[in-house]
């Protein structure tokens, strides 16, 4: 473009354009590996520490560790606490779901309950909350 515009005083739009729309994707992918690395580790932070859990006698399964590490995937972007909030959030509202079901003398204390739905209400909270931080 420098060339073309030296010779006959022109800036040619195909290469303006081309050179435009390179430097966007450019821009786009720096952002996006940029908010892709964070949603990563958010993801191998939070998956790790469910998996050391699932390893334990916690009740915790490999499904709520794939569930962990996917809520690190989808709330990463927005930062960790956004990401550790959602996982803590599904906790919190799984223990307080375990107290009112006992509380009914529905379950018992030994009984198992699930932890998909929690952590995802926790996850969706989270994302609500974080989304209006900042906006």
């Amino acid at each position: 473009a420098g060339s073309v515009d030296a010779v006959c005083h022109r800036l040619p739009n195909r290469l303006l354009g081309a050179a435009a729309a390179w430097l966007g994707a450019a821009l786009v992918a720096r952002a996006a590996v940029g908010l892709a690395a964070g949603a990563a580790l958010c993801a191998l932070g939070l998956g790790g520490a469910a998996l050391i859990l699932a390893l334990l006698p916690s009740g915790l399964g490999m499904g709520d560790v794939k569930l962990c590490a996917l809520i690190g995937l989808w709330l990463g972007p927005l930062g960790w606490g956004a990401a550790l909030s959602g996982v803590l959030a599904g906790v919190i509202l799984a223990g307080l779901s375990a107290l009112v079901l006992m509380a009914a003398r529905v379950v018992g204390r030994r009984q198992m309950i699930a932890m998909g739905p929690h952590l995802i209400a926790g996850a969706w909270l989270a994302w609500i909350l974080a989304v209006r931080a900042g906006a």
